[in-house]
């Protein structure tokens, strides 16, 4: 019965050895360290694991807060001008581009169906039609021209 039992020791030892054998190929995609452990183990340690998905998401956030920054300078940018187009009626467009008005960022665009291209963008409460003769007129809320 000894004889059984220091076979059967020297079986778990050799299997143990031979799965870390088996897992020296792998390393760790955060630091590069190696792994040991079980066979379907990504990372050497939690926070290798924490880490790594941080970086992940965060890199997505960074795209999100890119575009939300710019939405916001725009948003800014038509409050500035709010109080001078109900003035004046229009502003001319290139007082927005001078100060970082960016054309291809807003939430949403209501399409004119009489075919006449003044399109109504809106940009969180702001909304603007440019008119390309006359210049931006800027709209607050939900206070929308009729585009007929």
């Amino acid at each position: 019965m000894g004889e059984e039992y220091l076979h059967s020791i020297l079986e778990i030892i050799n299997k143990s050895n031979m799965r870390e054998l088996n897992n020296t190929s792998k390393t760790c995609p955060q630091c590069g360290g190696q792994i040991i452990g079980r066979s379907d183990r990504r990372f050497c340690a939690s926070q290798c694991k924490n880490a790594w998905h941080y970086a992940k998401t965060k890199e997505k956030d960074r795209i999100f807060d890119t575009v939300d920054r710019v939405l916001h300078k725009n948003r800014d940018i038509l409050k500035r001008f709010y109080q001078y187009s109900q003035e004046t009626r229009y502003v001319p467009m290139n007082r927005f581009l001078s100060r970082g008005f960016d054309l291809n960022y807003y939430h949403r665009i209501i399409m004119n169906q009489n075919g006449t291209g003044n399109n109504l963008y809106v940009i969180y409460d702001f909304s603007y039609v440019h008119d390309h003769a006359k210049g931006v007129k800027i709209f607050y809320r939900w206070m929308f021209p009729s585009l007929k």
